[in-house]
């Protein structure tokens, strides 16, 4: 639910149909999406809040601090009060500005988010998170109930294919795999995997 609440940028779009040449079906099935402002984000936190969706212990995601002293944009539904260390735990994605590249198993499903970064170096990271509330002593800088995303392949088929394979189903079972290309970049594959 998260990637289909996250925005597309005018930005990121001109990028991937005149840059990389993704059409627009492309870009839907894959579902490239730009990572949300932080008034973005507090609107897909509260509906997703709304409907039980959990942020802990999911990669990508933590609860960051935010001192009494520091003003913040989140209604009080959203906010964890730490009278103790005097401020608030929200929830915030772990992204700098940039775009989200979903990477799935051999069942279709998606498993991890790479980030493609508008500004800086390197410029691929992965959408993880940490805990580090033992070990940072900036207050500022306080996360909570993070995890790392782990190191799993990306499978990537055809575009044309994607629009066909119902996530959960094992790719031998409905697509006959005849070769395997391991190669690095979300982008580079999906290329290689069109004109196989």
């Amino acid at each position: 639910m998260f990637l289909s609440l996250c925005p597309i940028n005018l930005q990121h779009q001109h990028e991937w149909t005149q840059e990389r040449k993704y059409s627009q079906d492309d870009i839907q099935t894959l579902m490239l999406r730009s990572v949300p402002s932080q008034l973005e984000w507090v609107k897909i936190y509260e509906l997703m809040s709304s409907k039980g969706y959990p942020f802990e212990r999911v990669p990508g995601f933590s609860q960051i601090f935010i001192p009494e002293h520091m003003s913040h944009v989140f209604p009080d539904n959203l906010v964890e009060v730490d009278e103790e260390r005097k401020g608030v735990w929200v929830y915030m994605p772990s992204a700098a500005a940039g775009y989200f590249i979903p990477v799935r198993d051999e069942y279709g499903r998606i498993i991890r988010l790479r980030i493609r970064k508008d500004d800086g170096n390197p410029k691929y990271v992965w959408f993880s998170s940490q805990h580090n509330l033992e070990t940072e002593e900036q207050p500022r800088r306080w996360r909570k109930n993070g995890v790392s995303s782990g190191a799993p392949l990306n499978v990537v088929v055809p575009t044309s294919f994607m629009k066909t394979w119902k996530p959960g189903t094992s790719l031998p079972e409905v697509f006959r795999v005849s070769t395997l290309l391991a190669t690095e970049g979300e982008h580079s594959v999906k290329c290689f995997s069109t004109s196989i």
